[in-house]
Formats: C-alpha cells, sequence, structure tokens
C-alpha cells in the first residue's frame, strides 16, 4: 500500500448503545461499518489524492456525528478526535 496514506481517527462512544464508524466517499461506505463502544481508534489507508470524507456515527439506527473532512490536508488533526459522542 505504498501510495496510501493513513488516517486515524479516535473518539468514545456510548457503551449502553449499538454505534457503528463510517467512512463514506460520495455517500458510499469505503470500508465496512466499524462497531464501536467505548473508546475507540480506527485507521483507515486512504488514497494520496486530496478527497473529501464524510465521518458519520450511527447509534440505534440514528446519526449521532456527521462532519464532512478533506484528506489528506495540512487543516485536518490527525488523528482526527470525534470526541465524546453524545447519547
Amino acid at each position: 500500500m505504498a501510495d496510501d496514506a493513513i488516517f486515524t481517527v479516535t473518539g468514545y462512544a456510548p457503551s449502553d448503545q449499538d454505534c457503528s464508524l463510517h467512512l463514506l466517499l460520495d455517500n458510499k461506505d469505503l470500508y465496512n461499518p466499524e462497531t464501536i463502544n467505548g473508546k475507540f481508534e480506527k485507521t483507515y489507508y486512504l488514497s494520496f489524492c486530496t478527497e473529501t470524507y464524510t465521518i458519520e456515527v450511527m447509534c440505534n439506527g440514528k446519526s449521532k456525528y456527521k462532519e464532512d473532512i478533506k484528506f489528506p490536508y495540512k487543516k485536518t488533526q490527525q488523528p482526527y478526535s470525534l470526541g465524546v459522542i453524545a447519547p
């Protein structure tokens, strides 16, 4: 994967809910959604080509966090922290 960049997403998901982390491009999952619970860290391998991605957290079938980010991009923090995802 020499042509890929590592993008890491961190945060805290509610431990009492069924939550999943989605990395979307053009509203389509790039990877299978990752089940998250409590403190999490997920690493993705992405193309060096700059793209606008959407990070979405779904809990119990509802969107709890949704944000567009550009990666790779100097202003996009690394790792990308979602913080505490509200219940």
